[in-house]
């Protein structure tokens, strides 16, 4: 992967993709397979995360196979403002943010084009301020959102919509995590 550059996977094919190194893959549009898993790994200082415009990782739509991030403990910043499409039903999306402000500004969306709904999400934020500030997340409106603030700040000033007829957890344990302060995050039932 190279900073500011297009990272376009095989159609038809599981697609593994690492991000190893400061900015490694910074500021990059990444495109995963539709009917495919899609591994992302991101480890180091804004490996894959965005210093001017988002980051951008898309499903191509309709999208029906599982997308999988992994932004790796011990990297600042390591996904910081990356805007995420989640695949479709039956597909599933996990995002696992660990580290001192990992994902934080986050984008993260339904997707917008198909008959079907967003599949089930995991979201996994861990350490100082990750998935913090000005953070959006989508869930499906009709599959279960599994949602984890833990760290001081963890998922603070958050924008978080649940589904209406569908389990939303979201734990937030932590100093201020989940907007415990003045800044508070909003949870919208859809």
């Amino acid at each position: 992967c190279a900073t500011n550059s297009v990272i376009q996977c095989p159609t038809d094919d599981p697609c593994d993709i690492d991000c190893i190194g400061e900015s490694a893959c910074q500021n990059s549009d990444t495109y995963c397979p539709a009917t495919q898993p899609c591994d992302i790994v991101c480890h180091g200082e804004k490996a894959c995360g965005s210093s001017a415009a988002k980051a951008v990782i898309h499903q191509l739509a309709p999208s029906t196979g599982t997308l999988n991030i992994s932004c790796a403990s011990g990297s600042q910043a390591s996904c910081q403002s990356i805007d995420v499409t989640c695949p479709n039903k039956p597909g599933v999306c996990n995002i696992d943010c660990v580290g001192h402000t990992s994902c934080q500004s986050i984008n993260l969306k339904r997707p917008t084009v198909g008959a079907q709904d967003g599949g089930e999400l995991t979201l996994h934020c861990e350490g100082y301020a990750a998935c913090a500030t000005n953070s959006v997340i989508q869930c499906p409106t009709d599959d279960p959102c599994d949602i984890d603030c833990i760290g001081e700040s963890a998922c603070q000033n958050t924008d978080i919509h649940c589904p209406a007829t569908q389990p939303c957890d979201i734990v937030c344990d932590g100093k201020f995590a989940c907007g415990k302060s003045i800044a508070a995050s909003t949870i919208h039932q859809l």
